[in-house]
């Protein structure tokens, strides 16, 4: 789909719908294939291309019979196993980090059959290409805010 957006200077808060028929949902690693979509968005002479995949992720809490609250993953409406281990920052100089690396790391959390990561809230938020491997490979990423050892306001 195309259109034209009127904006004005300043701040501009546009919202609009995107009907997509017939596409495929993204399904984690060992649920389904990871199916990416391009969507390219041009504010003037400026365009960006991301790939985005279409799903629906829901964190159910019931109450369990010791008392307790059970926690389920539940993607495109399916219950799923979630898979995974903690990740932390590869290295201490961001500039050293290459796509080719997170992707063989990536790469070695899929041969272990996980599908999904949590990134740690003491490390730092990692670069794009983090993200776009996951989406790619099918990992689901539980993303933590960095407060666990930052001195941040507590009101």
């Amino acid at each position: 789909q195309e259109g034209t957006i009127e904006t004005h200077v300043g701040l501009n808060r546009i919202t609009f719908r995107l009907v997509c028929n017939k596409v495929h949902p993204w399904w984690p690693n060992g649920e389904g294939k990871a199916v990416l979509y391009p969507l390219q968005l041009a504010i003037g002479a400026q365009k960006a291309t991301k790939r985005i995949g279409f799903r629906t992720l829901e964190v159910k809490t019931e109450e369990d019979a010791e008392g307790g609250k059970g926690m389920v993953f539940s993607v495109n409406g399916r219950d799923i196993f979630a898979k995974g281990a903690n990740w932390i920052p590869l290295d201490a100089f961001m500039g050293r980090l290459t796509r080719e690396r997170y992707d063989q790391l990536l790469q070695y959390a899929i041969d272990a059959n996980m599908n999904m990561l949590r990134v740690w809230g003491g490390g730092l938020y990692e670069k794009e290409d983090f993200y776009e491997l996951c989406d790619e490979k099918g990992i689901l990423v539980w993303q933590d805010c960095m407060f666990s050892c930052s001195m941040y306001p507590s009101d």
